[in-house]
C-alpha cells in the first residue's frame, strides 16, 4: 500500500477425518522503512516470521504477552526454567501444552464439541475456558489434566 510493504500470514488446520472442519488465522506485518544493521532481505524476513509467528498464535491460542525476540524475555524465561527446576513444578506452559493436548484428545475420542468440554470443566472445576485456566496455580493444572487425560483414555 503506497510505499509500504504488508505481509499476510495465514494459517490454516484441517481436520483429517472431515476437510470441511478447518480453522483459518490470519497475521499481518508491515516491513519497517529502515532498521539499523538490517539489510532489505532481513526487513521482509523479519516481517515474515512476525506476521506468521501471530498467525499460528491467534490458531492455537497462544497468548503472547511478552515478545520471544527480546532479551527480557529471554531472561524471564530462564529464570522460569532454573525456578521450575528448583521446586520441581512443570513450567506453565508445559502444563498449558498438556491441558490443550488432552483437550483436543478429548473431543476427538468422545465427539465432543469445545464448548461441550468447557461447559464439563466449569461444571467440575469451575474453569470456563483457557483464561482461567492458566490463572491457576500448577497443583490444581495438574488435577485437571489428569481429569482430561482419564476421560479421554476411558
Amino acid at each position: 500500500m503506497g510505499k509500504r510493504i504488508y505481509i499476510n500470514a495465514t494459517a490454516t488446520l484441517r481436520d483429517a477425518k472431515d476437510e470441511k472442519q478447518i480453522i483459518v488465522a490470519t497475521g499481518y506485518a508491515r516491513e519497517s522503512d529502515t532498521k539499523k544493521g538490517m539489510d532489505e532481505m532481513q526487513i521482509t524476513g523479519a516481517a515474515s516470521s512476525y506476521a506468521r509467528k501471530y498467525a499460528l498464535n491467534g490458531l492455537f491460542l497462544i497468548d503472547d504477552n511478552k515478545d520471544a525476540d527480546t532479551n527480557e524475555y529471554a531472561n524471564q524465561n530462564e529464570s522460569n526454567k532454573t525456578e521450575a527446576k528448583t521446586s520441581n513444578q512443570k513450567p506453565h506452559n508445559d502444563l498449558n501444552s498438556y491441558f490443550t493436548l488432552w483437550f483436543k484428545r478429548l473431543q476427538e475420542k468422545k465427539g465432543l464439541t469445545e464448548a461441550a468440554v468447557y461447559v464439563e470443566l466449569n461444571n467440575t472445576f469451575k474453569v470456563p475456558d483457557l483464561k482461567a485456566f492458566d490463572a491457576l496455580d500448577d497443583a490444581n493444572k495438574q488435577t485437571i489434566i489428569k481429569w482430561l487425560k482419564t476421560i479421554a483414555e476411558s
